[in-house]
């Protein structure tokens, strides 16, 4: 629907302002649907949803009809239709903003019985989106990266959904799972830093496809076993070439005082291949010459969504 403009910027604003248009004329039609299938009055929940939608940051119309048809589990007649206004609106005006940010949204209820939050939390955490290599090259779709972030003052949540073409992963592990060197095989990774004051501080957490996985703490000493205390769990769909990891992590072992105003310094990454030349892939890209991950100059920002 929107295509490049390649005369005056003032054309280019015409041909945005023209997506906009079909975007929120595709967006009523859906709307009259979810008006008539109320069947429930649920504030609470409208409102999460609603707060969720407008700051999550997603950047073509199909991503915005998608999270429409997300909003049926929650709809009320009083003040759906304003309010989904205000978000489409929202949605196409901040659609290219914060490529250097990712949004954790904040949960209040407790995860389930599994320790892991439902499936209904995730789709109120905005995703980012990667697929080319450590230096921002050879981008290659089938090999792209999602990642969600959620959050509690008890616990980080990450997932990260991983396309593949070619899985190889270690064959042994210790008891509780817990692999050395994981990042000689096929990994998803997250570097945290809680506290950006020290640049040579951080946490490091890998996740193979087969459920092994590494916690490290990255400081100037060396690479240390910290204990974390983390939980993880896969799923892989070989029809769909598709793998997905869930790390929890407890918030009291990432920080001493955790405070969601103040936004931690975080990449993300993938590794696959047994053998060189590996895909190296990175959500912001290191540039360096050779691969590497461990430039902390180059993360981004996570900021704590804090629910109204």
């Amino acid at each position: 629907m929107l295509r490049p403009v390649q005369r005056h910027a003032r054309d280019a604003a015409f041909q945005i302002h023209l997506h906009k248009l079909v975007v929120f004329d595709l967006f009523l039609l859906l709307l009259s649907q979810i008006l008539f299938r109320i069947d429930r009055f649920d504030h609470y929940r409208l409102r999460g949803a609603l707060f969720s939608a407008q700051i999550s940051l997603f950047c073509d119309a199909s991503t915005l009809l998608r999270a429409v048809c997300r909003l049926r589990k929650w709809p009320c007649a009083k003040s759906l239709h304003s309010s989904l206004f205000r978000y489409a609106n929202y949605r196409m005006d901040n659609a290219f903003n914060s490529k250097d940010t990712v949004v954790a949204m904040e949960i209040s209820r407790a995860a389930g019985d599994s320790g892991f939050p439902e499936a209904r939390d995730w789709m109120m955490a905005p995703p980012i989106r990667f697929s080319a290599d450590w230096q921002g090259k050879n981008a290659d779709s089938f090999q792209q990266t999602e990642v969600r972030v959620l959050w509690s003052k008890e616990t980080l949540h990450l997932k990260f959904h991983c396309r593949y073409q070619i899985l190889t992963v270690f064959p042994d592990s210790d008891a509780k799972g817990r692999r050395d060197e994981l990042w000689n095989r096929d990994v998803a990774e997250a570097f945290l830093q809680p506290d950006p004051s020290q640049p040579r501080r951080y946490w490091e957490f890998e996740i193979a496809p087969n459920g092994m996985w590494i916690d490290l703490e990255i400081a100037p000493e060396g690479k240390l076993d910290p204990n974390s205390g983390m939980k993880s769990r896969v799923a892989r769909d070989e029809s769909e070439r598709l793998w997905t990891a869930e790390l929890a992590l407890p918030m009291a072992s990432l920080t001493k005082k955790f405070d969601p105003s103040s936004p931690w310094r975080v990449n993300f990454f993938r590794v696959e291949g047994a053998a060189e030349p590996r895909f190296y892939s990175s959500w912001r890209p290191t540039n360096t010459p050779q691969p590497n991950f461990h430039v902390p100059e180059a993360f981004g920002i996570l900021r704590f969504a804090v629910r109204a």
